[in-house]
């Protein structure tokens, strides 16, 4: 949590997180226009950041020459505060 923290509000990732278990198995819920979402998302979420967060350790203290991780985690395109296209809310005056 505290690495999802680094780039993401907390009212953000427990709204994401309410949603996800509110979510039934039979029925997907539309999040936003470009991200479908389901009761798996938060659970895909953490385990692709994870993914990146190791690679890049493992490239930084040498275990690694490099690495590549072919992922596309749900949100990937959110911002502090969710949706990028929508102003957020440090922006308000």
């Amino acid at each position: 949590m505290s690495d999802i923290l680094r780039v993401h509000d907390y009212r953000y990732i427990k709204n994401v997180m309410k949603k996800c278990k509110e979510i039934d198995e039979e029925a997907l819920a539309r999040y936003d226009r470009d991200s479908t979402l389901s009761a798996e998302s938060w659970q895909a979420a953490l385990l692709s950041t994870g993914s990146i967060i190791e690679a890049v350790d493992k490239v930084m203290s040498d275990d690694y020459k490099n690495a590549f991780c072919a992922v596309r985690p749900p949100g990937h395109h959110a911002g502090v505060f969710g949706k990028t296209f929508k102003k957020n809310e440090c922006d308000q005056e």
